[in-house]
């Protein structure tokens, strides 16, 4: 796991936080403030020359799941890469080990050195990404892959450092020639804006509704107050209120686990109601006449779990369809599962649930490039789970995880 050196932003200590940190913890003044950004995280790799000599280049860095419908099953391969978001030719494609043997530090404005701006999006940037994957090759030797997706839980930029001197960029950390350039770039660099537009806030552990403490763990997304009853999240540098519900319970001294559950527009196939996807993923149930007004929903993990378990625990619990009438809002339970999947995340899987549920791939694939998926809405439920020695079981849905698979499972 990468790790981010930087100062504790009320006594000036130093703190270590690893990249999926969302808490900054103080060992000194023991301050707990929780870290947000306007978009992802943006750190860059320390070195030794002096500040205003160096040049930034930025790099995506992506660490999650990726997915393929191909037939006749889907397919899926773990990925833990990066890749230049700037056009420079010669320059090297990926960082390597540098950003694991060295502590990372915040890209922020307060760093005035030159930097290239992000030429290519995530999404052009992940075809290129899998190519140099061993696995991802072997996946992209299959013909026909009708659809795919990413769904992962670290999306950043990381700023390598280089230097100029004549027409030759050179690698600060290396010291050695990376890439020659033309004299409309070398003049560009020499005269162009030399500040890092970009900053990570701290936002104060308080609950924006009532102004009590609120509860956070290291690397949840979600923080809890317990005063007021109401769960929060990072929204562009700043705390909004998350919408949350808990399945009823009927056991004593449960564990409770974060889903998603979600509702969209689905344009290109018949799929507006339960009754639709019964008959679209053939599910061993007669329809009720009332099941063709029961509105659709779209379940995943908001936990992190391996894409097996992923992939299964999106397809049962979308095939189950929790009754509506079930969800209540009580007290936010003690010690959940941390939330560590963004909603917007979840609603990249409705797709992919749709094509992995479907009991005629064959004729549903070839047309999933003309289904368009509109999100609605995305609540976040919890869902009670008592607990063995081994296992996470739920005898009402029939569902069980092993908690091996929780605590070894890459981040998604």
């Amino acid at each position: 796991m990468w790790q981010i050196e930087h100062q504790c932003p009320q006594c000036g200590a130093p703190v270590t936080l690893q990249e999926n940190d969302r808490l900054l913890k103080c060992g000194y003044c023991r301050v707990e403030l929780y870290i947000t950004s306007e978009g992802c995280m943006r750190y860059c790799i320390p070195c030794s020359a002096p500040v205003e000599q160096i040049i930034y280049v930025p790099y995506w860095r992506f660490r999650g799941a990726a997915f393929y419908c191909t037939i006749p099953t889907m397919r899926h391969s773990f990925i833990d890469s990066t890749y230049i978001a700037a056009d420079i030719k010669n320059i090297p494609e990926a960082l390597g080990l540098r950003p694991q043997a060295l502590k990372l530090r915040f890209a922020s404005t307060d760093i005035k050195a030159a930097a290239f701006l992000p030429e290519t999006s995530f999404k052009e940037t992940l075809p290129l990404i899998q190519q140099r994957l061993s696995i991802a090759e072997n996946i992209s030797m299959i013909t026909n892959v009708y659809y795919k997706e990413f769904i992962g839980e670290n999306l950043s930029l990381i700023y390598a450092p280089y230097l100029l001197k004549g027409n030759m960029l050179y690698d600060a950390v290396l010291n050695r020639p990376a890439a020659s350039i033309d004299p409309e770039l070398q003049e560009t660099l020499l005269t162009g804006d030399k500040q890092l537009k970009w900053k990570a806030s701290f936002i104060p552990t308080l609950c924006p509704n009532c102004g009590a403490d609120i509860k956070c763990t290291r690397h949840s997304l979600a923080l809890a107050c317990a005063s007021c009853n109401t769960l929060w999240s990072q929204d562009n540098g700043t705390l909004s209120r998350m919408k949350f519900s808990i399945l009823k319970n009927a056991e004593r001294g449960t564990n409770h686990l974060p889903f998603w559950r979600m509702e969209a527009e689905i344009n290109g196939i018949q799929l507006a109601s339960y009754a639709d996807l019964a008959r679209h993923a053939n599910l061993p149930k007669a329809v009720k006449p009332e099941w063709e007004s029961m509105q659709l929903s779209f379940w995943a993990p908001a936990f992190n779990t391996t894409p097996e378990i992923f992939r299964r625990l999106s397809r049962q619990l979308t095939a189950i369809q929790p009754p509506s009438e079930q969800r209540i809002n009580s007290a936010i339970p003690d010690n959940p599962l941390d939330i560590t999947i963004p909603a917007s995340e979840a609603i990249e899987s409705i797709m992919l649930t749709l094509a992995d549920i479907s009991v005629d791939k064959k004729e549903l694939y070839p047309k999933l490039k003309k289904i368009r998926v509109n999100p609605e809405s995305a609540r976040l439920v919890y869902i009670p789970f008592s607990y063995n020695s081994h296992e996470y079981i739920n005898k009402q849905y029939c569902i069980s995880i092993y908690k091996k698979s929780l605590d070894a499972a890459p981040s998604i």
